[in-house]
Formats: C-alpha cells, structure tokens, sequence
C-alpha cells in the first residue's frame, strides 16, 4: 500500500506540475494575444504623413537628379543614363528627364533610343507650352524643344537619315528663339547634297540669326564660288556675294580652319584676301 500510494503521489505530483506548464503557456499566448491586439499609441508611434512621404520622395529625386545632372557635365554618359533612366520611370511626365535620357543615349552612340526618348520628350514639351503661364516659361520651353529637334536631327543624321535630319532641324528653327545652329544644320547638310539654292537660303538665315557665325560665310561663299564661270581671257567670275562672304570669313577667322581655301578662292577670283586685323 505504500508503493501504490507513492506511485499515485509521484502522478499527482507530476499532474500538479504539467498543468502547471500548461497554464503558463496559456497565460505566455494570451498576454501575447492581447498585446498584438492593443492599439498603437499614437504618443509613441505617431502615423506617417502623407506631405512627410512626398518630401522624402521629393529629397530622393533632388539626389538622384543632381547625381545625374553631375554624370552629364561631367560626361559620364552611362552613368547619367543609368540615374536618368531612374527618374524617368520615377516622373514619366518630365520632359526635362527625357531630354537629359536622350543626351545620354546619343553620346553612347544609341542613336535610336536617343531619338525615341527625345520623341517623348518633345511630345512633352510641346504639352507644357501648351500651357505655360508666363513669358519666361514659354521662353525656356521653346528653346527646350529647340535643343530636343535639334539633337533629334543629329541623332538621325548619325543613322544616314538626312531627311528626317533635315525635318527635325526645320521644327527645331521654327520654335528656337535663337535657330542659328538648326539653320546652320541644314545648310551645312544642303552644301554636303549639292543643292546649292537652299543652301544659300539657309546661310542667309543663319546669317541674319547669328551675323559672327564664321563658317556660314564659308559655305555661303563656296557656295557660289561654285557656280563661277570664266569669261574674256579665261577670267573667272564669281556670281554677286562671292567676294564679300569669303572675305567675312576671314575677317572673322583669319587663321580658322578654311583660311587657306578661302584665300585661294579669292585669289582665283583675282580678288587680294583681307588682311587679319591688328
């Protein structure tokens, strides 16, 4: 009776002990319950605003941007597309993005990822000019897709394509306050076609636009120069304008790269070269 009796109070004991455990684990769940289901103390863990959520968002793309805008000066051109290729997808609507892409891709020699970016980025520009608000605005957004064109064109010359070259430097004349450079374009790429007539129009145009543009005089004189013709004694004669552009050119840039050809040409035409001024 002993041993039986021990036998039982070792099993009450041991009873006694794993409803212990049992009853400590329910209380160890139920406190966890209840402190996973308490509500969050505002004083402690205040919630996030959403103006606090756009100001971080804003300070990211600030970084971001001058990280890029770095690359670009600095001509680190897979980098800044890499940082600008971010931005994008981060503002699809930035026009200013797509035209730092585009940059990018056409100085890596990605010619038809830079004209589709600057497509997109054009398509932009002309929406917001659309609607800008005040002069300065209007101003900075025509001289935008003046760049854009411009660069466009010289993506697709790059390609041999020259005459969407030659559309895409027309678009970018009729929008840039200063079409100087798209003129020059298309007159440079007239002159390498042989189409002399438009030539000319368009050297008169980068002329009135920028009067100190030297190599303008050049094409423009050579131009002509061209359709010299001989007369009594084998003379040459140059057509009106010959002499007076190559000269310009001189007098702009008498030691620049044409110097020697202009002043052969003037010499041919029985015409002394301008002396460099002092």
């Amino acid at each position: 009776m002993m041993l039986v009796y021990g036998m039982l109070s070792i099993r009450h004991q041991l009873g006694l002990s794993r409803a212990v455990w049992l009853c400590g684990l329910v209380c160890n769940v139920s406190a966890a319950a209840e402190s996973a289901a308490a509500p969050i103390d505002p004083a402690t863990n205040p919630p996030v605003r959403p103006e606090e959520v756009e100001r971080d968002r804003a300070l990211q793309l600030d970084e971001l941007n001058t990280r890029a805008q770095t690359a670009l000066r600095e001509k680190k051109w897979a980098e800044a597309a890499e940082a600008m290729q971010q931005l994008v997808a981060a503002e699809p609507d930035r026009w200013d993005f797509r035209r730092g892409l585009a940059g990018a891709w056409l100085n890596l020699g990605k010619y038809e990822d830079a004209i589709g970016t600057y497509e997109k980025g054009i398509a932009l520009a002309r929406q917001a000019l659309a609607t800008a608000r005040t002069p300065a605005q209007t101003e900075e957004l025509k001289k935008a897709l003046g760049q854009m064109l411009a660069n466009e064109g010289n993506a697709y010359l790059k390609l041999g394509k020259s005459d969407e070259a030659m559309a895409a430097w027309g678009q970018a004349a009729e929008c840039d306050p200063n079409p100087a450079l798209a003129y020059f374009n298309l007159a440079a790429t007239c002159y390498n076609r042989g189409k002399s007539a438009e030539c000319l129009i368009y050297c008169d145009k980068v002329i009135a636009a920028d009067p100190a543009r030297a190599d303008a005089y050049y094409i423009k004189g050579s131009t002509l120069f061209g359709n010299a013709q001989l007369g009594k004694n084998n003379q040459l004669i140059v057509p009106p304008g010959t002499v007076e552009a190559l000269q310009k050119y001189l007098e702009l840039k008498p030691d620049g790269p044409h110097a020697a050809d202009v002043r052969a040409m003037l010499e041919d035409a029985g015409v002394k070269p301008a002396s460099a001024k002092p």
